[in-house]
């Protein structure tokens, strides 16, 4: 058995409307696919880590979409969607049953791209790999034997949290005592204090998550 990270930056001209929506938008930090029922229409749980109301705003301009949301936290909300497909999404979905690859949840939309763990042996991922349409061409991040457990920390995290986190990390935040301030890290990363905060708090927010929703 062997577990493969990919990303893949679909075609937003070809993708439903939604994708840009919650994996673009400035108001949504991080969108990620909870669970899934791939029926002819699909049917997906998303949570979305961003503004709702911009969230709801934005849904209701959609077209080829039903959807419903609910609140979880402040700044998160399940997000359940109904979509129609396209012919790219549809063949990427054909893809996958036709390879038997599994597909570990979360899939994580950020910043325009698309993060998936798949599971299965050397000759069903080369399959998937080879079977992607264009338009939705698959960069394979990484590979490895057994089954996976915990996402890696790249998935989880947008370049500028990892970013803030290995230089709060590099300077000596996390150590006990503290050998280093927000100032500190904010001055390493040429942003003001509140930013880098934030992003500091989002980073660690999005490890802690991603530990217990996997374990």
């Amino acid at each position: 058995m062997k577990h493969a990270q990919v990303r893949t930056s679909p075609d937003p001209d070809r993708t439903p409307p939604i994708f840009q929506l919650i994996a673009e938008a400035p108001f949504v930090t991080e969108t990620r696919l909870v669970e899934w029922s791939l029926t002819e229409r699909p049917t997906a749980l998303f949570v979305v880590e961003g503004n709702r109301e911009r969230l709801r705003t934005e849904l209701e301009t959609l077209s080829g979409v039903t959807w419903d949301l609910a609140p979880i936290e402040p700044g998160r909300t399940y997000l359940r969607a109904g979509i129609d497909p396209g012919p790219l999404l549809a063949s990427v979905l054909s893809a996958i049953r036709t390879a038997g690859v599994i597909v570990v949840k979360p899939i994580v939309y950020r910043d325009g791209y698309v993060s998936v763990r798949l599971v299965g042996d050397a000759e069903q991922l080369q399959s998937l790999l080879d079977a992607m349409p264009d338009g939705a061409e698959v960069t394979l991040e990484g590979i490895r034997s057994g089954a996976p457990t915990r996402p890696e920390p790249a998935t989880v995290l947008s370049d500028r949290q990892r970013e803030a986190v290995r230089t709060a990390l590099d300077l000596g935040y996390y150590d006990q005592p503290r050998g280093a301030t927000h100032a500190d890290v904010a001055e390493a990363l040429g942003c003001s204090s509140s930013t880098a905060s934030e992003h500091l708090q989002k980073g660690e927010a999005a490890l802690i998550r991603s530990r217990f929703e996997t374990a």
